[in-house]
């Protein structure tokens, strides 16, 4: 056994499998609904992957499993966000303190992030009286 160029463990005699086909399919995974049309991280992965796809110098294993990683972390960041929100507006003792609580600066960006709406991670309480008519308008 040892690594091979895409670091993942080959032996001598084993056929290989082009790392295009591999990454090509992970791309077309992305590119599928309803992955494309949810979570801004899926559809910037997917750029991403076929940046890495269309280079010289082709990704190993290793790196395209970071990047993956590394989308699934934010897109569950996310989602953790809103589930805590969620479970604060369900008991009236905790839902009348989000109002003095900061979570008018995150929430919204969280939200648009999950739609596929490209929204900074920033508190800015304003944001959403900003972007109303921007996100509204997503296609």
């Amino acid at each position: 056994m040892r690594a091979g160029d895409d670091g993942l463990p080959t032996y001598d005699g084993m056929p290989e499998e082009p790392a295009d086909e591999r990454l090509g399919t992970i791309i077309a995974l992305l590119d599928a609904s309803p992955r494309k049309t949810t979570h801004v991280v899926w559809r910037k992965l997917s750029d991403e992957l076929y940046r890495m796809l269309t280079a010289e110098i082709k990704p190993t294993a290793t790196e395209v499993l970071s990047k993956l990683n590394l989308a699934r972390s934010k897109y569950m960041k996310d989602f953790e966000l809103i589930d805590a929100f969620r479970e604060k507006l369900s008991n009236p003792a905790t839902a009348l303190g989000l109002v003095e609580d900061s979570i008018l600066s995150w929430c919204p960006q969280a939200m648009a992030r999950i739609i596929r709406y490209d929204a900074s991670t920033l508190s800015d309480p304003d944001w959403w009286n900003r972007n109303t008519d921007e996100v509204g308008g997503i296609t």
